[in-house]
C-alpha cells in the first residue's frame, strides 16, 4: 500500500491490494511497484515503500522513483551491508519517530 499524507493513515484499512499472482509479475520486477502506484493514484516521488529485502524492495522501489527503507527487524548480518550500499535501515517503525 501507497501512503499519502491525508488520504490514509496508519490505522486504516487496505484501500487496495497488489496480488503478484494475478498481475504476472512479481518483485522484484519494477513492474510491480508501478502496478501499485497506477492503483494507488499517487506518484513515485510521493511514495514511500517500507521493506525488509534490499534486492527485492529498496532497490526496485528506489528504480521507479519512490522513497524506500528497509526496516531490520530480526538483526540480519545483511544489514551492515545494506546500510553500506546506501539504504536506510531502521530496527523498527518506532525508531522513524526519532
Amino acid at each position: 500500500m501507497a501512503l499519502r499524507e491525508g488520504r490514509y493513515s496508519w490505522g486504516s484499512e487496505w484501500d487496495f491490494s497488489v496480488f503478484s499472482g494475478l498481475e504476472g509479475v512479481e518483485k522484484p520486477d519494477p513492474r510491480i511497484y508501478e502496478i501499485a502506484l497506477k492503483k494507488s493514484g499517487n506518484v513515485a516521488p510521493e511514495v514511500l515503500h517500507i521493506g525488509d529485502s534490499l534486492r527485492k524492495d529498496f532497490l526496485p522501489a528506489r528504480s521507479v522513483g519512490m522513497h524506500a527503507l528497509l526496516l531490520d527487524r530480526f538483526k540480519t548480518a545483511d544489514a551492515v551491508d545494506w546500510r553500506k550500499s546506501g539504504a536506510i535501515v531502521l530496527p523498527n517503525f518506532i525508531a522513524t519517530k526519532e
